[in-house]
């Protein structure tokens, strides 16, 4: 990669980043968690603007022209472009004008620790959150080798393999070493590259907005008054209960539509904006709860893992408190960001199948 990079060097206002951390400590999960206001500023981006800065930005940090531009299908969260240059394919991300993205920083750290270990990945050749260049924030990434593992499925050209290989390259990334719980404090990971949650204990990370995420599903009808009054009662009493570990780097997202692979092995573990510091069981239940239906993905994809690292005593009840934890945040966020109904049924079932689990532990 060539050419300039703000990395580091155009940093944002500090007070936007205390404000940030504010705000953080309100957030379970981004995508259930965003207020309505700013949901409507995220629909709302200036398309034209961004294109048209694209072009700015890639001869700053690239030193070179773009000779295709590509809008790729809409993330919850971002736009997110492939744009192609003589020296090779990039991928840039960005947010709403009214909304920052000091998560982009999250990518950064995820990338770098990932070679550290040998683990393949993007490369980042830009973050820019000082909005000097133009008025939003954007990231620019090398393009992942390979296809993602939801794709692969979808046409039916998936083996086993492939979730194996993913569970290993989970279990390496684990290894990566943090402070404290929780989403991590921005204004400590951007000035000094310390990767520190803001949270004192993960049980305090755990149970934001968990009453709320288990209303919002009662009153859409896809969690029940006794389900409802079994998570309130069991959820917090297991949390609790749990033996304190050592944090580490979790992806906070890890699904099939965030792992690329060339058929054989995973080539990039992408889309790092939900990283936390915590249990890696929680990595592990959150990926479970994407394997709803496919219990043979979740299979190979522990066997996998449990081959570069070892699962607790108490796994099962570990992994059923962090899964019907994930399942409603996840629930609320469909309810949100999703097309009317579409996807309801299946997280009713997710939730229920999450009950029953946290009644037998």
């Amino acid at each position: 990669m060539t050419g300039k990079s703000v990395v580091k060097k155009l940093l944002p206002n500090p007070d936007e980043l205390r404000k940030y951390r504010q705000w953080q400590r309100g957030v379970f999960f981004s995508k259930a968690d965003l207020i309505q206001s700013q949901k409507s500023k995220i629909k709302s981006q200036n398309y034209s603007l961004k294109v048209k800065s694209l072009q700015k930005v890639v001869k700053y940090h690239l030193n070179s022209e773009i000779t295709h531009l590509e809008k790729l299908p809409r993330a919850t969260l971002h736009d997110v472009f492939r744009v192609k240059t003589p020296g090779g394919n990039y991928i840039v991300r960005t947010r709403a004008e009214e909304i920052r993205a000091f998560e982009f920083y999250l990518d950064e750290l995820a990338f770098k620790e990932m070679a550290k270990l040998g683990v393949r990945s993007c490369g980042v050749a830009a973050v820019d959150v000082s909005r000097t260049l133009v008025p939003f924030d954007y990231e620019i990434l090398t393009e992942a080798a390979g296809s993602l593992i939801h794709d692969r499925v979808r046409i039916g050209r998936i083996r086993p393999e492939v979730f194996r290989g993913f569970g290993r390259v989970v279990a390496v990334i684990h290894n990566v070493k943090t402070r404290k719980y929780g989403p991590f404090d921005m204004e400590k990971l951007i000035s000094g590259g310390i990767a520190e949650g803001i949270w004192l204990t993960w049980t305090d990370y755990l149970l934001v907005n968990l009453d709320e995420h288990v209303q919002t599903c009662l009153e859409a009808g896809i969690l029940t008054d006794a389900d409802a009054m079994t998570v309130r009662e069991i959820l917090p009493r297991i949390l609790f209960s749990l033996p304190p570990v050592p944090p580490t780097l979790l992806h906070g997202d890890l699904a099939n539509h965030n792992a690329f692979t060339d058929g054989k092995s995973i080539t990039a573990l992408v889309d790092w904006e939900d990283a936390v510091s915590g249990d890696p069981v929680y990595d592990i239940a959150y990926y479970g709860t994407g394997c709803f239906g496919h219990d043979d993905w979740l299979k190979e994809f522990i066997e996998g893992y449990v081959e570069n690292a070892a699962l607790p005593a108490d796994f099962e009840r570990r992994y059923a408190g962090y899964y019907i934890r994930i399942a409603l945040a996840k629930a609320v966020g469909r309810l949100k960001h999703g097309k009317k109904g579409r996807g309801l049924p299946d997280s009713a079932k997710r939730i229920q199948e999450g009950v029953r689990a946290l009644k037998s532990v």
